[in-house]
């Protein structure tokens, strides 16, 4: 990977490419995407995009309010609305040893928010990914 932009900013930079093409530039093609609202893991890339964009949707505002880095891992803290909650979280970013991501975690909270999001995340992806991944409402 030659680009040369801190992990957080091209994960957000990913983010804002409706295409998909930077996320599959800086994800691994088997990435796995965990967190509070997920009951199973998320695997491989393109599940994971449409997850990402469906849970894109999802929000009313999503705000990046600090970042840490650190031998392979990136910490994004961010606050939100969605649903009419207002969210907290933080993502966790691992990278492989080529640079691009592995693993993805985003924790939500309060409780509240966690179920009503992963339940609305659920209805949002039926057909493209198991009902199984997300907790009902």
């Amino acid at each position: 990977m030659t680009n040369h932009d801190s992990p957080a900013r091209r994960w957000s930079g990913s983010l804002a490419d409706p295409s998909g093409a930077a996320f599959a530039e800086i994800a691994s093609a088997d990435v796995v995407l965990e967190g509070s609202v997920f009951a199973l893991p998320i695997r491989g890339r393109q599940a994971v995009w449409a997850t990402l964009q469906a849970a894109a949707g999802i929000y009313d505002a999503l705000t990046f309010t600090g970042d840490a880095e650190r031998a392979g891992r990136v910490y994004l803290d961010w606050t939100a609305t969605a649903l009419g909650l207002r969210i907290a979280g933080v993502t966790v970013l691992h990278s492989d040893q080529s640079g691009r991501f592995a693993s993805i975690a985003l924790h939500h909270r309060p409780l509240e928010a966690v179920i009503t999001f992963s339940a609305a995340l659920g209805r949002g992806l039926a057909g493209q990914v198991s009902a199984d991944h997300f907790y009902p409402q």
